[in-house]
């Protein structure tokens, strides 16, 4: 996940017009060393904290690379305002970048505001973020869609509370199946058209980025795509309150993801880090709902 916006996106995009038979050299400036910082604190669990170095554009990415990106000697504090939560740094082979800092001394209570403060090579980071009340699932069910037999969405329903700026995160994990909880694209929303009443969504699967690719080749086709919910399947579902900056992050981060056309303005990603590092310390109130796939 921290890939997707490890790497700076350069300002401009360079057009051509010469004769094909010309050569033209392009030295693209190396950009500025930024830290990627990626946290959350969940509610009732304990905060988690990927730490990465940005890299060029586009240069290649390989496992070694990857390691050499991973910040492994940061001093990574957690703070409720009463008390203190020093991060371990713990091997997760789960989530990418499988290093992790990980707290055990403080878990998210709804309502509470968090600070992250992180030191790394004589610089100081910091952000702060809160745990909105999460908001109740009506229900789940599982529909198939007409063009297949057997396979479909979940679709969710609930009630927006009748304060407008209620924003959503959404995430699924199929047992057996994924190997984490992923997220759908687009995975956020925001209440503006539906403040105060009530909302039907639907859902489809994300993609699991432990498997490899070349698996879901093999074991996925137009018939049977991936991001299809199967009769039979077992889904966890987490329904997310989220607060506004952490909505604007990945808002921002998946119209950038999206964005297709290559003359196009680059959408500028918004974070709430202090002390000029790139990524996100976001909070999660969680509603959780298991969803068994039958048939109708």
């Amino acid at each position: 996940m921290p890939t997707a916006y490890c790497r700076l996106i350069l300002p401009y995009f360079l057009l051509t017009l010469l004769a094909c038979e010309r050569e033209v050299t392009v030295d693209l400036p190396r950009p500025d060393e930024k830290i990627v910082i990626e946290g959350y604190m969940e509610q009732d669990e304990y905060a988690y904290v990927f730490i990465t170095k940005n890299a060029p554009y586009f240069e290649t990415v390989d496992s070694a690379s990857v390691m050499e990106m991973i910040v492994i000697d940061a001093e990574v504090v957690v703070s409720d305002g009463s008390q203190n939560d020093t991060l371990q740094l713990i091997y997760d082979p789960f989530q990418f970048p499988y290093l992790k800092y990980v707290g055990n001394t403080i878990t998210g209570e709804v309502g509470k505001t968090y600070d992250l403060y992180i030191n790394y090579e004589n610089r100081s980071y910091s952000a702060k973020t809160t745990i909105p009340e999460p908001v109740q699932l009506d229900s789940t069910i599982f529909r198939v869609e007409e063009q297949f037999d057997s396979l479909g969405f979940l679709w969710f329903y609930f009630i927006d509370p009748d304060t407008i700026g209620n924003n959503y995160r959404l995430f699924t994990k199929r047992l057996g199946k994924d190997s984490i909880f992923v997220h759908p694209y687009p995975s956020v929303y925001e209440d503006k058209l539906f403040n105060a009443q009530p909302v039907e969504y639907t859902i489809y699967s994300g993609r699991d980025p432990n498997i490899d690719p070349e698996q879901y080749e093999e074991e996925y086709d137009e018939d049977n795509p991936w991001w299809a919910f199967k009769a039979g399947d077992v889904v966890l579902f987490k329904f997310c309150s989220i607060d506004a900056e952490h909505f604007d992050f990945w808002y921002t981060i998946e119209l950038q993801a999206h964005d297709g056309n290559p003359f196009s303005s680059p959408t500028t990603v918004k974070t709430n880090m202090q002390g000029g590092a790139l990524g996100i310390w976001g909070g999660y109130g969680v509603c959780r709902d298991t969803v068994i796939c039958e048939m109708p």
